[in-house]
């Protein structure tokens, strides 16, 4: 899969995961997000972890993260995401 695919793949499994999220509403209960939480973290974790094929895309990949505060949430289990933003950005950057 080229990483252009890949990145669009990803998106669209987390805007899923995030229309599942939203459609809670404000007056949703633990139940419900126990269930629908798991999925949403790791459609962002996956889109952390794939290619960004570009800097637009990347700079997407990091407000997504911060905005939705993963790092927070996942603490140890984000470190491979932190190894991919690195890995994104040197690729990108050429080196």
């Amino acid at each position: 899969m080229t990483d252009d695919l890949a990145w669009k793949n990803a998106l669209a499994v987390l805007a899923m995961a995030q229309q599942d999220l939203d459609a809670l509403g404000a007056d949703y209960d633990d139940a419900e997000l126990d269930l629908l939480g798991p999925a949403h973290t790791s459609a962002m974790l996956m889109m952390a972890t794939t290619p960004a094929p570009d800097w637009p895309a990347y700079v997407r990949k990091l407000e997504m993260l911060i905005a939705d505060e993963i790092i927070e949430v996942c603490g140890p289990k984000f470190e491979p995401a932190l190894a991919a933003l690195v890995a994104d950005a040197r690729r990108l950057g050429g080196r």
